[in-house]
């Protein structure tokens, strides 16, 4: 996984095998530090925080070692604004994200930000998503 572009653009490339990688292009300044995480072997999870004060958590079905290849279509993106993170001073935070189910944001003057999901159950053939960031 690379960001690109800026940040504007993270890249997905498979370095064991011959597929073209994927690119995924976000609507703000991606900050530092995106992570992705492998979900019941059948889904790469890519979660990203963008200087605009949100979370985006792109899920990515994949096929073994095929991985997203003929899958793209299937790409399922979601985004969560952050109400307390201030974008005047977005590019002075920093990001980790301890898991797929929580965030850490170090917002300026020393405050610590955390967001654990809620709930990552859902149902792509109802329709019905069910991610939800809680401020602690």
């Amino acid at each position: 996984m690379r960001v690109i572009h800026g940040g504007l653009i993270v890249e997905l490339t498979s370095l064991s095998t011959p597929i073209p990688p994927l690119r995924i292009v976000f609507p703000a300044l991606v900050l530092p530090t995106p992570s992705i995480f492998l979900l019941e072997d059948s889904e790469i999870h890519l979660i990203a925080v963008t200087e605009l004060g949100s979370v985006h958590r792109v899920a990515i079905p994949i096929d073994g070692l095929n991985l997203w290849k003929d899958r793209a279509n299937n790409i399922w993106p979601r985004e969560y604004i952050i109400r307390n993170l201030p974008v005047e001073h977005a590019q002075r935070c920093f990001v980790h994200v301890q898991g797929s189910h929580c965030i850490s944001i170090s917002l300026p003057h020393g405050v610590l930000l955390k967001l654990e999901a809620e709930s990552t159950g859902y149902d792509v053939h109802d329709g019905k998503h069910c991610y939800c960031f809680i401020e602690l």
